[in-house]
Order: C-alpha cells, then sequence, then structure tokens
C-alpha cells in the first residue's frame, strides 16, 4: 500500500517539507501526489492525515484536479481488483465506462459536469457506434451506478445530479428510452428448419456444439443462455430424483440468493444424460455462451428467418408451458422471475385472451342474453 514520506527541501528562502505519496503495484487506485509545507509539523500532520485516509481506502484527498476519465479510470481498477467486487456489476460495464472515458465527458472536473456535458457525450457515443434508444438507456444507467459507488467507495465528488437533469431531455428527444417489448415466438415451421440445419451441420461433422439440444432444453426449462451454459454444475443435478438446482440466479432487485428447484421431465433428463459426465464441479453444459449465440445468429442467417435470437427461447418456452395448463405462479417461479409481472409484460407472448362459454347462461341466443340480465 502507497505510505507518504516526507522530504527536507534546502531552499534559499530557508526549509521546507515536502510530503510525497504514490501509489503501490498493489493498490487498487494508481495515483502520484506531493506537497510542500513551511514546517515539518505541517508535513507530518498531512502525511499522517493522508496515511489515515489510505487505510480507511478512502481516495478522496484525490479530488482536487481529478477529471472524470481518470477518475472512472481508477474506479474500474477499484472494481476489478476484487473479484467479488466485480460480479456485482454488469460484465459489459467496463466497455461502456472505457466509451465514456474515451469522450468529451473524460477531461471535465468531476464537480463540475452538468447535464449539458452528458447530453453531449450520449449523443457522441450513440452516433459514433450506432446504438439504439434502449441501449444508450443502459448506458446512462450504468455511468450513473458508476457516478453513486465511485463518491460511496472512494470519496469522490461526482456530480450525479447532472445525470439526473439531463434523463428527461434525452426521454424527449428519444435519445434515450426504455427497452420495447418484444412479442417473437418460435413456430413450428421454423422450429423444423432450425431442427434440420443443425441435423446436417452434426451429418457433416460441423457443429462442436449439441445445439438442438441446448435449444430444446432452453425450451423446457426457460432458464437464461448464462444460467444454462457453464453455470450449471453436476453438482446441482440429482440423478436419483432428477432435481436440478438452480441457484445464484439473477435479481437486479435484491441482493439474496435466489434459488429455483426444478423436477426435470424424462425429455430433459434425456438431454443432459447425453452430456459428458464430469466431475462435480464441472459444466453440465461446458459450452461458452457467446459461441452458442453466434452459432444461432449464424443458422438464422443461413435459413433466412429473422428477428429469433436464442433468448427468446425462453420466453417461448414460457409461453408454451403456460398455454399447456401450468400457472403462472409456477412459469415465474421456473423463469427465475421475483414475481409474475414481469411474466406478464414481457415473456407470455402471442397467448390469446379465451372467453368461457355459458357465461350468462346455458343459451347463446341474444333474447336469452337479455333475459338473464
Amino acid at each position: 500500500m502507497a505510505k507518504p514520506y516526507i522530504e527536507p527541501q534546502h531552499l534559499k528562502s530557508g526549509m521546507s517539507y515536502k510530503v510525497r505519496v504514490r501509489a503501490g503495484k498493489k493498490d487498487p487506485i494508481k495515483f502520484s501526489m506531493s506537497r510542500t509545507f513551511k514546517t515539518k509539523l505541517k508535513a507530518e500532520r498531512f502525511a499522517n492525515s493522508i496515511s489515515a485516509q489510505l487505510n480507511a481506502r478512502d481516495y478522496g484527498f484525490l479530488l482536487s484536479d481529478l477529471a472524470v476519465g481518470d477518475a472512472l479510470s481508477q474506479f474500474q481498477s477499484y472494481v476489478l481488483a476484487d473479484e467479488d467486487m466485480a460480479s456485482r456489476y454488469n460484465k459489459n460495464a467496463p466497455s461502456i465506462i472505457k466509451r465514456f472515458i474515451d469522450s468529451s465527458l473524460a477531461d471535465l472536473p468531476i464537480d463540475l459536469i452538468g447535464s449539458h456535458d452528458i447530453t453531449k457525450s450520449i449523443k457522441e457515443i450513440k452516433k459514433q457506434y450506432q446504438l439504439s434508444p434502449s441501449t444508450m438507456n443502459s448506458y446512462l444507467s450504468a455511468l450513473s451506478v458508476a457516478f453513486t459507488d465511485a463518491n460511496a467507495l472512494l470519496g469522490f465528488n461526482f456530480n450525479i445530479d447532472a445525470i439526473r437533469d439531463a434523463r428527461p431531455t434525452l426521454k424527449r428527444y428519444e435519445l434515450i428510452r426504455k427497452s420495447l417489448p418484444r412479442h417473437r415466438v418460435l413456430s413450428l415451421d421454423e422450429l423444423k428448419l432450425i431442427t434440420k440445419y443443425y441435423e446436417n451441420m452434426d451429418m457433416r461433422g460441423r457443429s462442436s456444439i449439441p445445439m438442438i439440444d441446448l435449444m430444446w432444453f432452453a425450451l423446457y426449462i426457460c432458464m437464461r443462455q448464462g444460467e444454462i451454459c457453464q453455470k450449471l454444475k453436476w453438482k446441482h443435478y440429482d440423478e436419483t430424483t432428477h432435481i436440478l438446482t438452480v441457484d445464484k440466479r439473477k435479481n437486479p432487485n435484491d441482493s439474496e440468493n435466489k434459488i429455483t428447484n426444478i423436477v426435470l421431465n424424462a425429455a430433459s433428463v434425456a438431454i443432459i444424460n447425453k452430456m459428458p459426465k464430469g466431475d462435480p464441479t464441472d459444466p453440465i453444459f461446458p459450452f461458452n455462451p457467446e459461441s452458442v449465440s453466434s452459432s444461432w445468429t449464424r443458422a438464422m442467417k443461413a435459413i433466412g428467418i429473422d428477428d429469433l435470437h436464442f433468448r427468446d427461447l425462453r420466453a417461448c418456452g414460457s409461453s408454451a408451458l403456460y398455454r399447456h395448463g401450468m400457472d403462472l405462479y409456477g412459469v415465474s417461479k421456473l423463469a427465475g422471475h421475483s414475481s409474475a409481472e414481469m411474466q406478464l409484460k414481457h415473456y407470455l407472448r402471442s397467448i390469446p385472451v379465451v372467453l368461457p362459454e355459458n357465461t350468462f347462461g346455458a343459451s347463446t341466443s341474444k333474447n336469452n342474453y337479455v333475459q338473464s340480465c
């Protein structure tokens, strides 16, 4: 850890004392600073104050000339140095923050940025990378989280109000917006085409990932792609009871570990039994999620199917289970949602409203309807 030291300075005007402090190799924040005092007592007091802040991991003493780019870089280093801390953030956060570091926001003092500066950087990034308003909304949220946590964890003083003040204008001019709900469902004809495509790939020895099995498993148990690939371990599956335990499920609004126990059906058990059995800590499906996505994207392009993502299978499976009699609570719990609201708003697709028969009595005639009223 960095440690301040005092250098006596022999000047024509007399003695002075310079306090120097520089980050060590293991320090999460990279910095160097110095300050000169006319008396040794004042230099010692300052050095002791800096030591106390460093021991408390409080880096507020760096604020005097701190720019947004440097502050965000230091915060990134601080977070990424701790695996547990890094896991609490969106996996795309580092690349998102890097784009803000490369924007016009970078050279501005952290405490003087305004809503205009936030708006300008959002416009720059949106134009440079051709991003949608919904993507830019997630970018702004990631920046807000970085500002807030850097202030709380490192003692920085980012002007968080700048983001809050810019948000209404960014929404009004459609530079940001919430993600639009998807209504895409997998049709039976598309399912046949996808299956045939991957069967041909397997026959030619061109597929190293059992995409048909992954597709059906995603439809059966409605799990996220990142949960299926690499996260599910053999220790999570009981071969006797056919119970699959899924823990540490994504839960943005609650830090409590969310666990789901799933009694698998015969078809999903058969898929697991086809996977090479490993050690308890080995993944059941040892495939890179990004490789699965790439394979799916290539397949959709080759077949000519538009706008169907692998993640849509989760919603398609939820809708099919609901249509076949599973109650809303069961479908929500299977998919890893804390409430049924998420299922109703985003995952139950193409579910028609079915009017019950004989609502107003046995007869369906208009006259009997009037009489029953």
